[in-house]
């Protein structure tokens, strides 16, 4: 169980770093808009390390809980529950952690609102996580 919970708590700092990197919309302390840089991560170390805590916590919770209740769900909708989960519980870290936080994004001349960058950041998140699942 602790070996388990280690393992999602690594996955969960590599794929929060991997998703900070790629859309310059998740926050982890600095201000949103700008680019990820490991100069700002390392400023910003403390919320990065606590955003990974709480996101490890809540994804354990989930699949703890929702696992066999979800199962048949997610074979017949392709999985977009999985992505509503994700979604929930990046809300949840984004509430319970300072610093952490989803905003608005604009994509070439297309605006998303808040909603649509929590879809995409858990559509990321969940395949990083995946990808990630696989490789360990």
């Amino acid at each position: 169980m602790i070996m388990s919970f280690g393992r999602n708590l690594l996955v969960m700092g590599v794929v929060l770093f991997v998703v900070a990197w790629i859309l310059p919309n998740v926050s982890l302390g600095y201000a949103t808009g700008n680019f990820f840089s490991f100069s700002e991560f390392v400023t910003h170390l403390p919320v990065f390390v606590v955003s990974a805590l709480v996101l490890a916590i809540l994804t354990s919770l989930s699949r703890l809980g929702l696992q066999w209740l979800h199962l048949p769900i997610n074979f017949v909708s392709l999985s977009l529950l999985n992505i509503a989960a994700n979604v929930f519980i990046l809300i949840l870290a984004a509430y319970l952690v300072d610093g952490f936080e989803v905003t608005a994004l604009n994509l070439g001349g297309w605006q998303l609102n808040v909603v649509g960058s929590y879809l995409l950041v858990a559509v990321i998140f969940g395949l990083v996580q995946v990808l990630l699942g696989l490789m360990f």
